[in-house]
């Protein structure tokens, strides 16, 4: 076992609760003692690679979110029945200073919280991804299927039961364009309820922001529902659901490769964004979101010409200069954000080891392991380097790797960077990502020789890569302008929207 699987073995454990609820998301100071549904669903899917040992920790997060699963419909909570649960945060185990605290409580409270706890359903790819965790279970314990749980009302339902509520609630936001897709209801909310969460998240290059009242359809969020209705198609038969579940996958697949591509630009769009008229509009601003499609089962069964022309476009893209660094791949493109002046938390200037890795995941599923290998190794590099499994390392447009924001430079800089928010410390996601690289075995869908060949341009573009001279500590970063920046920013964005209905 190497060093890092041994650092990141010890982490995880960390993160595993005393409770019987399964992971927490952190261990750092803003998500400790934190259950983001997101967040806990994908590690528990991947830590299923690693054999049994990791088995139960999957079992009691399959369990606790099915008993914190949506019973009713509340506006600032945004909970609506067979939802899965965005974020949960019980103040007393937080650790945390008073201040942050009571800061906490205020912002739970607007998001439907009470004085002890935060529960929040502000996600719209949360139920697929739970939907997905208990058909992987399944896969090898199918009993999962007829256990038992009580919810907050003391009502008691079997998981099987549960993963139907979560099927009819994703159906039930199934768009009349086809798409899964949700108009947020509590205006103080989250802007965007996918993976991309933070404000300034869906940004045209004129700098505007996508529809904030409207149901934007995330490029994400469509991969794991098809990804969840295939799956479960294949866990739960039945003489009538089956069929549908499968065919609406395999409907919404085509639709979502038809539609999210944008000829024009020869990459897929991060989102489309509905108008007051309802049309929808394509986000030209090249973000990472592509790479999960390669992740997935998006593009089975579309002819292979077709395939390939999607899998070239997505890894020359994500291979070159705008996206690539010494620590993986931008979330936006470089010098996407649009003269700002903010490092935002999905921005140009981020970096997440999740976003890379997942992206590895699926070169190797599309039989590029070569370049897999080049993403995983820079995942291990960044944390290596900053001594930490980070959220996100920030990266300059010129290239250069802020490896520890939490360090105090002994020479203080003379450039700076304003940032939306500090990376929180020890992440689950890039701890579970740093356990699972080398180890993994994920099957290549087709060894066609294109695909070798497509390998060999990208990594020899990127061993050409001239690399921007790496001091210690390149530059100095403001948190509390970055913020400010942000809020100014999405204010004028829901006054526009809300008030001005432009």
């Amino acid at each position: 076992m190497s060093e890092m699987h041994r650092r990141a073995e010890r982490a995880l454990e960390k993160l595993i609760t005393d409770d019987g609820a399964g992971l927490y998301t952190s261990n750092g100071l803003l998500f400790n003692h934190t259950v983001f549904g997101r967040d806990v669903s994908m590690m528990s899917r991947w830590m299923l690679e690693l054999g049994h040992r990791y088995r139960p920790v999957a079992h009691d997060v399959i369990l606790t979110l099915a008993r914190l699963q949506g019973i009713r419909v509340n506006r600032r909570s945004e909970e609506e029945p067979g939802r899965i649960l965005n974020q949960y945060k019980s103040y007393a185990k937080w650790r945390a200073t008073w201040a942050l605290k009571n800061g906490g409580r205020i912002a739970g409270l607007l998001w439907g919280g009470s004085l002890s706890h935060e529960l929040t359903f502000i996600g719209i790819d949360t139920t697929p991804l739970y939907i997905l965790l208990v058909c992987e279970y399944a896969e090898s314990t199918p009993g999962i299927f007829e256990e038992v749980v009580t919810r907050r009302d003391g009502t008691q339902v079997t998981i099987r039961e549960s993963v139907m509520e979560a099927l009819h609630w994703m159906n039930l936001h199934r768009q009349s364009h086809g798409f899964l897709a949700r108009r947020r209801r509590n205006v103080l909310s989250l802007f965007f309820e996918s993976w991309r969460d933070s404000h300034l998240a869906y940004l045209y290059p004129s700098g505007r922001l996508a529809s904030l009242s409207r149901p934007v359809a995330h490029l994400e969020v469509q991969v794991l529902y098809v990804d969840a209705l295939r799956a479960a198609a294949k866990a739960l038969p039945n003489e009538h659901l089956t069929a549908a579940w499968k065919q609406h996958g395999d409907e919404l697949a085509a639709l979502t490769v038809e539609r999210f591509w944008m000829a024009d630009y020869g990459y897929f769009t991060m989102a489309l964004d509905p108008d007051r008229k309802g049309l929808l509009h394509p986000i030209p601003t090249p973000a990472s979101s592509p790479g999960w499609m390669l992740d997935s089962t998006i593009f089975d069964g579309i002819p292979a010409d077709e395939q390939r022309k999607y899998v070239e476009a997505i890894v020359r893209r994500l291979g070159s200069s705008d996206f690539i660094t010494k620590a993986g791949i931008r979330a936006r493109g470089n010098g996407s954000d649009s003269g700002l002046g903010v490092a935002d938390y999905h921005g140009s200037w981020t970096v997440w080891p999740m976003d890379t890795y997942k992206y590895a995941r699926g070169l190797r599923r599309h039989g590029l392991p070569g370049l897999a290998h080049e993403m995983e190794q820079r995942v291990l590099r960044a944390v290596n380097e900053g001594g930490s499994f980070y959220e996100y390392f920030l990266v300059s447009p010129a290239g250069e790797v802020l490896w520890r924001p939490h360090a105090k430079p002994a020479k203080k800089s003379t450039r700076h960077i304003n940032i939306q928010i500090i990376p929180e410390r020890d992440l689950g996601w890039t701890i579970v990502a740093c356990l699972l690289i080398g180890r993994q075995h994920i099957k290549a869908v087709s060894t066609a020789a294109w695909r070798g060949e497509l390998e060999d341009e990208v990594l020899t573009h990127l061993r050409h890569q001239t690399e921007h001279p790496q001091t210690e500590y390149p530059f100095d970063v403001r948190r509390v302008r970055g913020a400010f920046k942000v809020a100014i920013k999405a204010s004028v964005a829901v006054f526009q929207e809300y008030v001005l209905k432009r």
